[in-house]
């Protein structure tokens, strides 16, 4: 991830159908109070049991916020083609494509408590823990295979074939949902029976999603919007139009809402749950390529680590 600038501003309520575009007031990168600069690469980070955690090739990095001091670990037979690495229950979760490999970390310790192989073929997706499973986008029929795994022993448990070619996967509602860029549409799918239960059309390539504030987050990056759906009945109950840059993109749970960033002159941007509406804004001539928030800090993520004060 890269360095960048940033921007503040609000917009009204965005409905389903009728998206309002966004209007921003400009904050410059002077604005941002600098607490702690990391010489590490943060291109795949989550915060989450009380660290940040980092997907750095070979290895995880373990990054303490009292001291922000790193603990590398290594992976063994690691490559360094990855997708989003993910906080689970008392885990962390790396997904690597280049081994076929799924890894959980021990939170506490570092350690690796399980590696389980599982074939998997594009780096540039997310995986999903929910309902005692790691769910997960295989690269059977051409990705378009939606598989079960057992959290605790790496079995497999199920497989469902999918409409078309799957991205992003999260949990959320009780429910797994599967973007596919390539048909703008999610599939919803039930875990108590493993069936593939709803298909939802969203806007132009949806990608990577979240669960936040009681409803699932969608960025679409071919129109530069994000989507909530109510993660109980797939009803579309908001279109954000963020005015994000179109592209690749990270999105971020946060307590009151999601925020997100690209590495394309947006660093930051955060939405408000309360209100469907971004409240915040980071802009430059270069992007961020991941970020996360924690410990009352926000990481930006690059060719190094930055730990800012949140702008208010």
């Amino acid at each position: 991830m890269k360095s960048s600038v940033w921007t503040k501003f609000a917009v009204g309520f965005l409905s389903a159908f009728y998206p309002v575009a966004a209007q921003a007031d400009a904050i410059t990168a002077e604005d941002l109070q600098v607490e702690a600069e990391i010489p590490n690469n943060g291109t795949n980070m989550a915060f989450g049991h009380n660290a940040l955690w980092v997907a750095s090739g070979f290895s995880v990095l373990r990054i303490d916020p009292s001291d922000n001091s790193v603990q590398e670990v290594a992976l063994k037979g690691a490559s360094q083609k990855q997708r989003r690495l993910l906080i689970g229950p008392k885990s962390v979760w790396i997904a690597d494509v280049g081994a076929n490999t799924l890894f959980r970390i021990d939170s506490k310790t570092g350690e690796t408590l399980l590696a389980f192989p599982a074939e998997m073929s594009s780096s540039s997706g997310s995986i999903a823990v929910g309902a005692d499973s790691v769910w997960v986008v295989t690269a059977e029929n051409f990705e378009r295979m939606l598989s079960r795994f057992d959290a605790i022993t790496g079995a497999v448990q199920a497989q469902i074939d999918l409409p078309e070619i799957g991205f992003g996967t999260a949990f959320a509602g009780g429910h797994v949902w599967v973007s596919s860029g390539r048909k703008d549409e999610i599939y919803r799918v039930d875990p108590d029976n493993d069936m593939l239960v709803q298909t939802i059309a969203t806007g132009s390539s949806p990608r990577l999603m979240v669960d936040a504030a009681g409803s699932l987050w969608v960025h679409t990056i071919g129109d530069g919007a994000v989507q909530r759906i109510d993660s109980e009945t797939g009803e579309i109950v908001a279109t954000i139009d963020a005015d994000l840059p179109l592209g690749a993109g990270e999105i971020v749970a946060r307590e009151n809402g999601v925020s997100l960033s690209t590495p394309y002159q947006l660093q930051f941007l955060s939405i408000d749950a309360s209100t469907n509406s971004v409240v915040m804004r980071v802009t430059g001539r270069q992007g961020a390529e991941d970020h996360a928030a924690g410990a009352g800090s926000l990481w930006l993520g690059g060719s190094k680590i930055r730990r800012v004060v949140p702008p208010q």
